[in-house]
């Protein structure tokens, strides 16, 4: 699993140059759009940013690191007494 560390930017990107949470997906032909992806405390956390409203990729991506690392910073991870003490179906 790759490292995770801050760039300039403040994004978290890893080793292989893959943001994390954050993919560039196509809508419809021509329609692009980044989506940010991820789950903390057993809550999903999902919200795309289509180019055409953000006037370009690079904005719409930068609007999705913000909005991603602003999610990030108001939301707990689990500490590692509450992972242990999670109930398990299996």
């Amino acid at each position: 699993m790759p490292e995770f560390q801050s760039t300039r930017s403040g994004a978290l990107q890893g080793s292989d140059g893959i943001v994390y949470a954050i993919h560039h997906l196509q809508h419809e032909k021509g329609t692009w759009y980044w989506s940010v992806h991820f789950a903390r405390r057993g809550k999903l956390y999902y919200q795309r940013f289509y180019e055409p409203k953000y006037g370009g990729s690079a904005k719409a991506r930068k609007a999705a690191i913000a909005w991603r690392d602003q999610q990030l910073a108001n939301v707990k991870i689990l500490t590692i007494l509450e992972f242990h003490e999670q109930k398990r179906s299996n």
